[in-house]
């Protein structure tokens, strides 16, 4: 018995050391892959800082630096919106010069004067903002010249502002007409791809005839956006120049 217990405890011992020494070649491979796969990532990094080196020196010797290939170039400033003003013949039009300045500060404009705004609408203008009236269109066509001043201005302007409009302005665009600079750039707009706002000015008699009411309708549908619907004044007086600029740069979308 006690020699069959001493055989027994010699087989114990052995596989405990058949075990262990399985366990030692195990862990050997895995520190050995580790060590094979920090070797290839040193290696790797050696092989970038040396193409970065000799990188470098190409561009250094070029008069640059690395630094000069990887910073991006400078972003340009955003562009300023281009904005067509117009000017009906109304009273309110004699605040033409703050309406102007107001949008200079943030836009680049040309400037529409109707035949009746003249009485309200006079000079000097800022040297700036170019002033086009109803005969500059047939100048240009007297002259030959293949050039269609309201397609020009509409290709131009991001956005068009009729400020103020008037009662007669109202009807005619409603109406489809285009016999002046102004009607004819209104009736070539295309409200889906450019905004068009208006701020109507008028007796209070003729804003509360039906006839005013069925023109803001047709207005509505075209697409044109009245300023003076959307910006409710408790007292009923027009928007102020610098509210009317807030408000077309707030809501104008371009191309």
């Amino acid at each position: 018995m006690p020699e069959r217990q001493a055989h027994k405890d010699e087989r114990k011992a052995e596989e405990k050391r058949h075990v262990e020494a399985e366990a030692e070649t195990e862990k050997a491979s895995h520190v050995g892959a580790k060590t094979t796969t920090l070797t290839l990532a040193e290696e790797a990094r050696r092989r970038e800082q040396d193409s970065d080196s000799v990188m470098a020196s190409s561009y250094i010797v070029r008069g640059k630096t690395y630094a000069d290939a990887v910073l991006l170039p400078p972003v340009a400033p955003p562009k300023k919106k281009q904005i067509l003003l117009a000017f009906c013949g109304c009273e309110s039009a004699a605040n033409f010069r703050q309406l102007i300045q107001a949008f200079l500060r943030w836009a680049e404009v040309k400037v529409i004067v109707t035949k009746s705004a003249k009485k309200f609408v006079k000079p000097p203008f800022p040297d700036e903002v170019p002033v086009y009236m109803d005969n500059d269109q047939w100048i240009l066509w007297e002259k030959k010249v293949a050039v269609c001043l309201h397609a020009e201005l509409y290709m131009w302007a991001d956005a068009m502002v009729i400020a103020p409009l008037s009662v007669h302005a109202l009807a005619k665009i409603a109406g489809g007409f285009c016999d002046t600079l102004l009607t004819s750039v209104v009736r070539a707009w295309n409200c889906v791809r450019k905004p068009l706002f208006v701020v109507p000015s008028m007796d209070p008699l003729w804003k509360e005839n039906y006839t005013t009411l069925r023109n803001y309708i047709s207005l509505h549908e075209l697409g044109i956006l009245i300023i003076t619907l959307l910006i409710q004044k408790k007292d009923g007086k027009l928007p102020e120049p610098d509210e009317i600029s807030k408000f077309v740069r707030d809501n104008i979308w371009c191309i």
